[in-house]
């Protein structure tokens, strides 16, 4: 999957919930390569991912379609997906596992941070492989460690996921911000020398 074959990409940076454009380039660089690794005839399905601030209102980070649209028949991967973040967005964050929490059969990954939690939802089809779907989630929150290596509480809930994360995804991600392998990943660590001083940065 290349990043010029997903259609409706939007993406908006959202520094009080701790994220700037060139680390949202980043973690959708990942994902889409991720999702090309796992699964190379998935061309179909929708991803969102949303950040709500402590005592504050959700947003969306960033979200795609697939290169094939996110319509299959009569289900709306779109709607299905965004319907399971919600829900998971009503509930009180105290009720929530730190990971992957079902809504119904929907797969939400949640994550919290110093700055509250991040909220990632993923539909596809062929949906017969639930793993994908969770690697796909998992190596997300793998990238997000990286990004955000300086919050602690960031790295205490991905390191509560490290035993459901499977090593070719650790190999995968580690890979791609060891050795620079992606062009949003170089960008990206250029940016972040000079940002350190950026309200909110927390890498």
């Amino acid at each position: 999957m290349r990043r010029k074959d997903l259609k409706n990409l939007e993406f908006h940076s959202n520094p009080k919930g701790c994220l700037y454009l060139q680390e949202i380039d980043a973690l959708i660089g990942v994902v889409t390569k991720l999702m090309t690794y796992l699964s190379p005839d998935t061309f179909l399905g929708y991803f969102v991912f949303d950040g709500q601030p402590n005592l504050g209102d959700a947003s969306k980070i960033f979200s795609f379609e697939l290169r094939d649209g996110a319509c299959n028949g009569s289900i709306d991967y779109v709607s299905m997906t965004n319907d399971s973040i919600d829900a998971i967005l009503e509930k009180k964050p105290e009720s929530l596992l730190n990971g992957i929490n079902w809504v119904g059969e929907q797969r939400v990954l949640v994550l919290r941070t110093t700055c509250g939690r991040f909220v990632a939802g993923f539909n596809c089809k062929p949906t017969r492989v639930y793993a994908y779907i969770d690697y796909v989630l998992l190596g997300l929150a793998l990238a997000m460690s990286k990004i955000g290596i300086g919050d602690i509480v960031l790295q205490r809930s991905v390191n509560m996921l490290m035993h459901n994360i499977p090593d070719s995804v650790k190999n995968f991600v580690d890979n791609v911000f060891d050795k620079n392998v992606l062009p949003e990943v170089v960008a990206w660590r250029v940016w972040r020398v000079n940002a350190l001083l950026l309200p909110n940065f927390f890498s």
